[in-house]
């Protein structure tokens, strides 16, 4: 196929290396957040980094400016991944009464 790329694939040590690295950026993001009165929700390692806080949103500009923070975003829906499951509605299977 034109233009496809293909990356060699990493081996079990360094992709366990490359998340104890983000793992590691995010503790030390998420320290000078909580010095901004934030407080941490979850994050995201395995297709992106992300930090998910709960803060101020006066606080925008100055966490902005916090080395390693690429972007600060309002998030206006979130989806929660843990926790019970919702209930779930059943219709009768094909051949019920």
């Amino acid at each position: 196929m034109p233009g496809e790329v293909s990356l060699p694939a990493r081996t079990a040590v360094q992709r366990k290396d490359q998340q104890f690295l983000i793992g590691s950026q995010q503790s030390a993001v998420l320290l000078e957040l909580t010095a901004l009165g934030a407080m941490e929700l979850g994050r995201q390692t395995l297709t992106r980094s992300a930090l998910l806080v709960e803060v101020d949103e006066a606080m925008f500009d100055r966490i902005a400016k916090i080395p390693g923070v690429l972007r600060v975003q309002k998030v206006t829906h979130r989806h929660a991944t843990d926790g019970p499951a919702p209930a779930k509605a059943s219709a009768p299977g094909p051949g019920s009464r």
